[in-house]
């Protein structure tokens, strides 16, 4: 390989140098990436030298003896760390705790050596312990964690299950009635291609052993029912030559050249990616990416990352055509189809992602062919902000990373599936005679962890994945980034409609986290302790359906989109293939109820509702909100107790809709079913839709937002002994994601039985 970089040949670099919304490197910052061997020869001699001087009394038995007692105490302290981190993530990690507080809690790299050496020497007063504090008192890092420690151990070697288990709740107490894989989960299968299911390796699978991919050489299709691979032979780019003319050739060739002259900096990068993409070189922007290696990353990790892991990801980049040697499928709209993929082909086809070889993925017009799907290439990743630094974008980035650096040191041995469900034909839910589902609630955990074994469901998109490359992170962009393996899925999955959902089983998580939103931290690497099943995928199933937004909040009341979301949901959730008693429970809670505008208390009630009608439970999260706790608790409480079926409820939410747009209701929805129901009796003759009923008390012909002719006794807040309240506050009577005036109902003035 040689030192010396090719020139361009793809875009003019006299356009580029004028163009004066292109940011220019200073020399001083430029430096900052180069030098990178240099760097590394000096840091090696500094410690050997160290290494000589320092330590030159000390046997090689006490040196072990100290290094073990050193690797024991520093994990002690990382786990007392992480505890102190679960203890309170449900209050640090809110979107209402500042970024200060969040960092706080993280156990830094500098912060968990600094503990170490003030622990060790309370111990002792040796020379040795006197060396780390005073190396523990000058490292400051901006980093919320060290992306390359300062460790010749393994990935393996770190402490398992660091933040795997949140001690939020007693998992166990929900465990024991609930359903989880393995536990509940029936045999497989044996796994085969069939014209369903597309399987890219030899369908036999060995633990710890990498899958071979199926067939030997590859195989090209370059149409739209597959994935227009980079590797393609059809796969042409016109470049210019000498002589001001242009001509044409092939991409992958133009690729290979460009990605193996040496890459040593954030601007050498950007060069490499606009030679085979010049079309952009005016329209992409790297000011993300540079930024990130100047100010967010310290020295030392940058020049690791260009010295070990980026040329990890441009070798798993270039051999895509010996990885993924079968044509890839489209997962289109009403169709079902699944495709099964190996860790290692899903490694390869993001190392071309994050350097955006993918063809024709780049325009977002509505009359470009892949106008249906998300974007792939990494480019609007690498885009920075106005102000400053882009902390969303450099902390996916740190996640994103920290992926590459595990799939390239160590091959990933294990599979992934991808399963594109279209409901044909919906339930009857007017006329379902099912009884409701268990559910369970609580306002503390997070449904990755406290919901592991079930169906976890991705509040998502229609386009899988949402912002996960551009500024979005929330939920779904957060799990994506912790579990990388994910985005793959914008590949090849379509937009989804309304009646469709995608199903991921066996994503790996590789990424801890804290916070949300604009407070989102990666907070370390994470070791997915997760058993596999026959097929190599973990125990790791999850849903990704998307809601409704609602521009009127009003809207979702009306019972053609609470249909909407309730096929939506019943999709996600129905599994046909096996018996009800083999299907794990759901772990949900607040689905499309933050941009998307949506009611938390009306979607519990939905995903209820089709839970139920696909013979599955619920365990439900409402993310540190207590009073949404109570009131879902107490709502689901009262309808178990009344035995109320889907069909009744569903005639209810009609009724509530019609009394909505005629304009009559000044009550929420939980009241009017605790008003509805109140003298309800199952064992009277069956009721039916124009048997149920409010209370004339409930209906009111004045405006939604005037209160004036109601009861003050509403309204109290002092609860009577043996009364049940769910209490409003009045600052939410004139709320406008609501319907009509908030009541403060107590179950005994509605004669509740």
């Amino acid at each position: 390989m040689s030192g010396k970089k090719p020139a361009s040949t793809s875009f003019d670099q006299k356009d580029r140098k004028s163009d004066t919304s292109r940011s220019v490197p200073s020399t001083k910052k430029r430096l900052l990436q180069t030098n990178i061997n240099e760097f590394l020869s000096t840091n090696k001699k500094k410690k050997n030298y160290k290494s000589e001087n320092k330590y030159c009394a000390i046997s090689e038995e006490e040196m072990s003896q100290e290094e073990s007692r050193e690797k024991k105490l520093q994990r002690d302290v990382l786990a007392s760390a992480a505890e102190r981190r679960i203890t309170s993530s449900q209050n640090s990690c809110s979107p209402v705790h500042s970024i200060t507080e969040i960092l706080n809690d993280v156990p830094v790299e500098s912060q968990v050596c600094k503990s170490l050496s003030e622990e060790k020497k309370e111990n002792e007063n040796s020379s040795f312990e006197q060396e780390i504090l005073t190396v523990a008192s000058s490292s400051q890092s901006q980093d919320s964690c060290d992306l390359f420690p300062n460790t010749s151990s393994d990935v393996a070697d770190y402490p398992k299950n660091l933040f795997s288990a949140s001690k939020t709740f007693p998992q166990e107490a929900f465990l024991c009635y609930f359903n989880v894989a393995p536990n509940c989960s029936a045999s497989l299968p044996r796994l085969q291609p069939e014209p369903f299911h597309t399987v890219l390796f030899h369908p036999w699978i060995q633990p710890g052993v990498v899958p071979r991919p199926f067939p030997e050489k590859y195989r090209d299709k370059w149409d739209c029912n597959h994935v227009r691979m980079p590797c393609s032979p059809e796969n042409l780019y016109p470049v210019k030559t000498p002589g001001s003319g242009r001509k044409v050739q092939s991409r992958w060739e133009l690729i290979q050249k460009t990605l193996s002259a040496p890459i040593m900096s954030s601007w050498d990068l950007e060069e490499a990616i606009l030679n085979y993409n010049s079309q952009y070189s005016k329209r992409w922007d790297f000011r993300g990416l540079h930024t990130f290696f100047t100010e967010v990353l310290n020295y030392q990790n940058g020049a690791e990352f260009f010295s070990s892991v980026l040329p990890g990801i441009i070798d798993l980049a270039l051999h895509l055509p010996d990885i993924c040697t079968q044509p890839i499928p489209l997962l289109t709209k009403h169709r079902n189809h699944s495709i099964t993929l190996s860790q290692k082909q899903i490694a390869s086809l993001l190392a071309n992602a994050f350097l955006c070889t993918f063809p024709r993925r780049n325009s977002q017009k509505r009359d470009s062919e892949y106008s249906t799907f998300p974007d792939i290439n990494f480019n609007r990743l690498f885009a920075g902000v106005k102000n400053g630094v882009n902390k969303r974008g450099a902390e996916k980035l740190k996640c994103l990373i920290n992926y590459f650096k595990r799939v390239t040191g160590k091959e990933p041995t294990g599979t992934v599936t991808f399963m594109r469900k279209y409901l044909v034909n919906a339930p009857d839910w007017e006329n379902s005679t099912q009884k409701l589902s268990r559910f369970q609630v609580s306002s503390k955990g997070v449904i990755e962890v406290e919901g592991a074994g079930m169906l976890q469901v991705d509040f998502a998109n229609k386009f899988v994945g949402g912002g996960v490359l551009g500024h979005g992170c929330v939920q779904e962009e957060i799990r994506f980034v912790i579990c990388p393996e994910l985005i793959v899925s914008r590949l090849f999955t379509e937009r989804l409609s309304d009646t469709e959902v995608l199903v991921i089983t066996g994503a790996e998580q590789y990424n801890e986290y804290c916070g949300y939103g604009n407070t989102f931290i990666w907070s370390g690497d994470y070791i997915d302790s997760t058993s596999s099943d026959s097929w190599g995928r973990k125990y790791t199933q999850i849903v990704a359906m998307d809601a409704t937004h609602f521009y009127k909040p009003e809207q979702q009341y009306q019972y053609h989109f609470v249909k909407r979301e309730l096929n939506k949901a019943y999709c996600g959730f129905y599994d046909d293939t096996v018996a009800p008693e083999h299907l794990p429970a759901i772990a949900t809670g607040n689905w499309g109820c933050g941009a998307f505008r949506g009611d938390p208390r009306l979607k519990a009630l939905i995903q209820l509702l089709a839970a139920s009608e696909a013979q599955r439970d619920i365990l439900y999260f409402t993310f540190g909100n207590e009073e949404l706790k109570n009131d879902i608790e107490a709502m689901c409480d009262f309808l178990l107790h009344k035995e109320i079926l889907i069909r009744q409820l569903i005639n209810m939410l009609k009724l509530y809709s019609r009394q909505q747009q005629k304009g009559q209701l000044v009550v929420r929805l939980f009241d009017f079913i605790y008003a509805t129901f109140s003298d309800f009796n199952t064992d009277t003759e069956e009721e039916t839709d124009s048997q149920i009923t409010p209370p004339k008390s409930l209906v009111n012909s004045c405006k939604p937002d005037s209160p004036d002719n109601l009861s003050k006794e509403y309204f109290l807040t002092e609860r009577e002994p043996g009364e049940k309240r769910m209490e409003i506050p009045n600052d939410a009577l004139s709320s406008s994601d609501t319907c009509g005036t908030s009541l403060g109902l107590t179950l005994k003035q509605l004669n509740v039985k």
